[in-house]
């Protein structure tokens, strides 16, 4: 499936049709699937429990965190090809052709 295929599908299965609510509702949805990504890495990675960690729980998460990125994208009239796109550009013209600690960033956090 390609994104913007997805972004179509996805649009199909929002409940809501107000911009703000959907803006709010994706907001509120990406942290909560982002801090349950977390909660399941930080009890993996210390919890030390012997426990192996469930890719197919973290998939089924990163899929719930896309399909709210792919919502907000839509409402705000973002294609998500577009905005890899641009990342990527981002990123090559940072980095080159490898990561550097020591970077321009656009803010200017990293000087």
């Amino acid at each position: 499936m390609n994104t913007k295929d997805y972004q179509e599908q996805a649009k199909i299965t929002c409940v809501t049709d107000n911009p703000r609510d959907t803006i709010l509702m994706c907001c509120l949805g990406l942290s909560g699937e982002v801090g349950e990504i977390n909660d399941m890495l930080k009890k993996y990675l210390f919890h030390k429990n012997g426990k192996e960690l469930d890719t197919a729980k973290i998939r089924d998460e990163i899929g719930d965190t896309l399909w709210y990125l792919a919502i907000l994208s839509s409402t705000l009239d973002i294609s998500l090809e577009e905005a890899m796109e641009q990342n990527i550009e981002k990123l090559r013209k940072r980095h080159r052709n490898s990561f550097r600690s020591q970077y321009e960033s656009d803010s200017g956090v990293s000087k």
